[in-house]
């Protein structure tokens, strides 16, 4: 039965691959057009540069919402198959890993915008005037707030959709025949922190929307929410709920395919993810303790006190740019402002084999882990790194050779002082 299940399974990502339209968001469409509507509507009726600026916002998120659709439905095609075969899943990876990869990173930037999206209407919410009161009014407000609700709801989605394509790959790849192979065990380390990442990505925005739904309920109190908004607010909650109700059994729950053993594994694996992504959010928090000073002293450190950790880094990133014309696994580095504002983000993808993120002073290294992906306690190492110096690394060794990576007394140090 077990083995029948494997391959029903694994027979579902070359159908999730070819099928059309597998992407659909229709129970979102409608209510959001609503919020749309009503916001042109505010600024043909008044025509302030806040009414513009939202209106810009919230078809910003539907650009995106339509251009992330259509990239899960034009989804790569795949040659071959995974099976039980180790030479067989060997060549499946072998011809598929690239493409896979790529298509996924193309996916992510498009959610980030998002994710950006939000922030930027969570902070416009805090913006306060010369005379020290609010630029928006509790109405605009609420607006921007609904704004944030239908992109967190968009973002969900999408990585549920993700997580049903990518789910039989990850539970194909630990299969425990597979654990002598250098490349599927490569491959299933990737696929499994992609896996996580988007578990956690529909974890924090669950949370995020709870959140925002609170603040809507608290401003409707007020007066302060039209009734067009909350009419769209209340149809979307009705048909999320509707088509819940028909896919709680779907393949996004599968893990029968997995013996005892390998389930184990896997649900460690995911409980380790769950403890690192605790107290993460997509919304903007005007109360991080983190203040810009704070980030000024430990970036400053970490180019003097910590400049060791900070040179090393510095030459895994030129590494990455030397190495990544020869091959098409390494792309050449992307640099940005990391999501913790701690350091500086650098995708280096497809440098080393084990997926994941990795802090040397300023930098923060990210092999297939996402922009987002644990930020914050990457931005626990650098204030680590900006306090130990050159004593960090050696102390980083240490606490991994005696108490392994998961249990390192560095580790839970970081999440203590992960930046927000």
């Amino acid at each position: 039965m077990i083995k029948i299940l494997h391959k029903l399974a694994l027979l579902t990502i070359i159908l999730n691959l070819v099928g059309c339209n597998f992407m659909k968001t229709k129970h979102l469409d409608s209510p959001f057009k609503s919020v749309l509507r009503t916001l042109e509507h505010d600024l043909e009726e008044r025509g302030s540069s806040l009414d513009e600026k939202r209106l810009e916002r919230g078809q910003r998120i539907d650009s995106l919402r339509k251009a992330i659709t259509h990239k899960l439905n034009d989804r790569p095609d795949l040659t071959g198959q995974m099976s039980n075969e180790v030479e067989q899943t060997q060549n499946f990876v072998q011809s598929n890993q690239f493409i896979l990869e790529s298509w996924l990173k193309e996916v992510r930037a498009l959610q980030e915008e998002i994710i950006s999206l939000v922030q930027e209407l969570g902070r416009e919410n805090f913006k306060f005037n010369s005379n020290g009161t609010l630029v928006n009014s509790k109405e605009d407000i609420a607006k921007n707030q609904t704004l944030i609700y239908f992109a967190l709801q968009y973002l969900r989605e999408f990585n549920k959709k993700q997580l049903q394509i990518i789910l039989p790959l990850t539970l194909g790849s630990m299969k425990k025949e597979f654990d002598k192979s250098e490349s599927i065990v490569n491959f299933r380390t990737e696929i499994l922190d992609l896996h996580l990442t988007m578990v956690g990505a529909i974890q924090v925005a669950d949370k995020d929307i709870e959140r925002t739904l609170i603040t809507l309920t608290s401003l409707k109190k007020t007066g302060a929410v039209e009734k067009r908004i909350s009419k769209a607010i209340k149809k979307s909650l009705k048909a999320i709920k509707k088509k819940e109700q028909k896919h709680t059994k779907g393949l996004f729950h599968t893990t029968e395919i997995l013996d005892s053993e390998e389930k184990e594994s896997f649900e460690k694996i995911k409980a380790d993810y769950n403890k690192k992504i605790a107290g993460m959010s997509f919304l903007f928090d005007p109360a991080n303790p983190d203040s810009i000073i704070s980030k000024i002293l430990v970036t400053i450190s970490n180019l003097t006190w910590g400049l060791v950790n900070t040179v090393i880094g510095a030459g895994v990133v030129l590494a990455a740019a030397i190495i990544s014309p020869f091959t098409k696994y390494v792309d050449f580095p992307t640099i940005r402002v990391s999501a913790s504002g701690q350091q500086i983000y650098v995708d280096v993808s497809g440098l080393t084999p084990v997926a994941g993120k990795m802090s040397l002073g300023i930098f923060e290294l990210d092999n297939h882990g996402g922009f987002l992906f644990a930020s914050g306690h990457e931005g626990g190492h650098a204030k680590q790194s900006a306090l130990l110096g050159p004593l960090y690394l050696p102390v980083v060794i240490f606490s991994y050779i005696i108490q392994g990576h998961s249990g390192s007394f560095m580790e839970d140090w970081a999440d203590s002082w992960a930046v927000d």
